[in-house]
């Protein structure tokens, strides 16, 4: 990817005890609404880079199926054209082969060439992700205390997308996307919301 930025944040919320707001509350409502910290994870980042292909035939006649098409256009389509069904313009993509008239043809001539594409030329869909948490420490005895938190993976439930399919020789689905993207090792794509307490003694 050509660009990434990644922030992190925590802040305690400014109420309770010694805090801007309810400084001189109860016990009761210092321990109720005071002490609540939140954490904040923001990761922004441009699109992978793919490469289109296609399958099935050798016209390289070595006895290598599939690769690189040919480019006969620029492929990329402009932002506000991009969409889900349609990422990238199919038609600037030929099988090595094939005439003009019917570029993805059923029977490509054996060229004796590999396709002259590029690697990596087009560019995929990009990530937009926020992570949130609230915790907050209860004393239970003079040693022991409980924390209370709430985390949730991709707060937003903003969709993330992979790249899109790039077989050209697929002609019903290529240059659609069917897949959500994972925004780093490990998380889910879809938001998630975890709910624990933990036990300091």
């Amino acid at each position: 990817m050509r660009q990434r930025a990644f922030a992190y944040a925590v802040w305690v919320l400014p109420i309770g005890h010694g805090q801007r707001f309810l400084s001189s509350g109860s016990r009761w409502v210092d321990g109720v609404l005071g002490g609540w910290q939140t954490g904040w994870n923001v990761n922004l980042q441009s699109g992978q880079f793919f490469t289109p292909s296609f399958s099935s035939f050798d016209p390289s006649n070595t006895a290598t199926f599939g690769g690189r098409p040919d480019r006969i256009g620029n492929g990329s389509l402009p932002g506000d054209q991009r969409s889900i069904a349609r990422w990238f313009d199919t038609s600037a993509f030929a099988i090595p082969g094939c005439p003009a008239i019917d570029p993805v043809c059923k029977s490509p001539a054996t060229v004796g060439r590999f396709g002259n594409t590029g690697l990596n030329i087009l560019e995929g869909p990009g990530i937009k992700n926020l992570d949130f948490s609230l915790m907050k420490w209860f004393n239970v005895t003079e040693k022991k205390r409980l924390q209370l938190r709430l985390i949730m993976v991709n707060a937003l439930n903003h969709p993330n997308f992979a790249v899109p399919r790039a077989n050209i020789s697929s002609l019903g689905t290529v240059g659609t996307i069917a897949s959500t993207a994972r925004v780093l090792n490990g998380e889910p794509a879809t938001r998630e919301i975890d709910i624990g307490l933990r036990l300091q003694r």
